[in-house]
């Protein structure tokens, strides 16, 4: 760059360097990084209160003997201390060691990104909108025009004791305001640490010709062209000892770009999502090539990390679009934006139609209604179905873009369809239980297909919720829509009254003809209705009504295993069988007799013969 300064004096072609400078802190030495500052290789240091502003520090550069006045720079948590010397502010520093380099705690002073003082450039047109009337008091004038004597002593007044340098509160709390510390912009100053100048700066273009040996001696032209359609995010090394980092050092080259502005929105639901227990999510649409993400949200504090994720997945945006939520507005999300040379642009408030993501978000949430209406999805499942629907459009050929996909406008290569072309949403699913207990346990599990596993194993891999509801991923799957292929090993998936979904209904009956009087058989009187008789076989897989616990609440178990001892079965008969099972929510099975699940049954269907206005009865 080139600097103009004092009396019109110019210095030109300055180099842009990072210094580093032991600094004295609240918690002790630190070092300081200056990153963008103008190297003249001479003289003393000029820091800018307005670039250090600009990356989020709190100056104050007033005096501890004026009103206000509290002497310091706050960033980071740190507060670093100024002295004052003929009327001017100086920061303590010196060169650091090789091994404070390594040890100290390392503080970043301003940005890497390029910074340009003249866009804080502003003149005062207006005096009206400038005029603040609860400023107008004459604080270097003790009397008023009528010589009253401004400063008097007041009932409701009191005196506070002179506060110790460092403020506790500017820094305990500071990990918890770091989102509204930087919402005023401080007057332009200029801390000088060991003299005063007057500068003007200006961006000064490339000399094309003498970086021709960088680009293989390639015509000026040629490469003063290749500048305007590339971009210069890192910053070349200038000083020949070399140093270690200990940050990356440019945060913009280390991620891949995305050339086109994307529009965000944080959605709600009235029910919490199945196993994660979420009732918000994030959702991110390309505002060229509409592909949409979406992420799972417990606070809205945590949109930086969702920011984070989309752009490790797709890439940094040119401009993130979003409303006014102080969360997408923080102080951290900033800072992104700024190392990522990523810009920002918010709708007006209560206008929500001035936010792309809106618009789009009203076609995923019909589709997401749609889908689960269809399959007869659960409302906890509104994640695992906005997840989907997102996939899906993604990869759904939209006129709005010339019948392209939105990942093909995206990437600018044909998605592959395959993973979609085999199970529909909340379809009922085997999949492999990998268990060696044979042959006790079936060698599959019944679950429910909710999406494609993007990030684990294979194309073909996907998210599968279990009986539990937990989501898990897996490949080895097949449906458990056909009838013929049904494991009669496990109970219909959804309770007993789910056969329906397999193909067909089905019916259990007594061996014995019932008769409006339960006790007769056939008119007879002479003939007592007899027990339902079972065989041991049939039992794996029926689910029976457990009695009811202390606290009101009644189970329902399901047999899962008989317990068969070879020296007993040859003894006894099946009566004195015994069998295990389970009961949902619980970690314990438990071991019920032949008998024992007998009556549980018979009382079962006592109570919904007696009970004319039950209709349906549901596991």
């Amino acid at each position: 760059m080139d600097v103009i300064g004092l009396a019109g004096h110019k210095v030109n072609q300055l180099q842009i360097v990072t210094s580093q400078a032991l600094v004295t802190t609240h918690q002790g030495d630190a070092i300081a990084t200056f990153h963008q500052m103008a190297l003249l290789g001479k003289g003393k240091s000029i820091l800018s209160c307005l670039q250090m502003e600009a990356h989020g520090a709190d100056i104050n550069d007033r005096s501890r003997l004026l009103p206000g006045g509290k002497q310091r720079i706050l960033i980071d948590g740190y507060q670093l201390p100024l002295d004052f010397k003929n009327g001017l502010p100086y920061l303590r520093c010196r060169k650091p060691t090789e091994n404070e380099l390594a040890s100290l705690p390392h503080i970043i002073m301003t940005s890497d990104v390029d910074w340009d003082p003249r866009q804080y450039d502003k003149d005062i047109d207006n005096l009206e909108e400038f005029h603040d009337p609860s400023e107008d008091v004459y604080q270097h004038d003790h009397f008023d025009q009528y010589g009253e004597y401004r400063h008097r002593t007041v009932a409701t007044h009191h005196t506070c004791l002179e506060e110790e340098f460092y403020d506790a509160c500017e820094f305990l709390s500071f990990n918890d305001q770091v989102d509204d510390l930087m919402d005023t912009i401080h007057p332009t100053m200029v801390i000088d640490v060991y003299g005063i100048h007057s500068t003007e700066v200006s961006k000064v273009a490339p000399k094309f010709e003498l970086l021709r040996p960088l680009f293989g001696w390639a015509p000026a032209d040629t490469i003063k062209r290749t500048f305007d359609v590339t971009t210069q995010y890192a910053r070349g090394r200038v000083s020949d000892t070399l140093k270690q980092h200990w940050r990356s050092r440019f945060p913009a080259c280390n991620v891949k770009r995305r050339n086109e502005p994307v529009a965000t929105d944080t959605v709600f639901s009235d029910t919490e999502a199945v196993d994660s227990g979420v009732k918000a999510a994030q959702i991110f649409v390309g505002r060229e090539s509409l592909v949409a993400d979406v992420y799972g949200l417990k606070t809205d504090k945590e949109f930086v990390n969702t920011l984070e994720d989309n752009i490790r997945e797709r890439g940094a945006m040119d401009k993130l679009i979003s409303d006014c939520a102080k969360a997408e507005m923080s102080e951290r999300v900033k800072q992104i934006l700024r190392a990522l040379f990523i810009s920002s642009w918010y709708s007006e408030p209560y206008h929500e139609n001035q936010n792309f993501a809106e618009n789009r978000y009203a076609t995923i949430k019909a589709t997401t209604n749609r889908v689960m209406n269809f399959s007869g999805a659960p409302a906890n499942t509104w994640l695992l179905a906005l997840c989907y629907v997102c996939l899906l459009l993604n990869h759904l050929a939209s006129a709005a873009l010339g019948w392209k996909s939105p990942e093909q406008v995206l990437t600018g290569q044909q998605p592959d369809i395959s993973k979609f072309l085999h199970f529909q949403f909340y379809e009922p699913v085997y999949y492999h239980a990998y268990s060696d207990k044979f042959p006790s346990v079936s060698t599959e599990e019944q679950g429910w297909w909710v999406g494609v596993a993007i990030h684990v194993g294979d194309a073909l891999t996907y998210k599968i919720l279990t009986k539990h509801n937990k989501v898990i991923y897996r490949s080895a799957i097949r449906s458990a829509l056909d009838p013929a292929k049904r494991n009669q090993r496990l109970s219909p998936l959804g309770g007993e009254t789910a056969s329906t979904y397999l193909g067909g209904t089905m019916y259990v009956r007594s061996k014995f003809p019932s008769n409006s009087d339960p006790e007769l058989i056939d008119g007879d009187p002479s003939v007592k209705r007899r027990m339902v008789t079972i065989d041991p076989q049939d039992l794996i897989g029926r689910t029976f009504p457990k009695d009811e616990e202390e606290d009101g609440q009644q189970f329902r178990a399901r047999v899962v295993c008989a317990v068969i001892d070879k020296e007993d079965a040859l003894k006894k008969g099946h009566e004195y069988m015994k069998f295990i099972c389970e009961v949902p929510g619980s970690t314990v099975d438990e071991i019920f007799t032949y008998n024992e699940i007998l009556d549980h049954i018979e009382k079962d269907n006592n109570d919904s013969e007696n009970n004319t206005e039950q209709l349906f009865k549901f596991c």
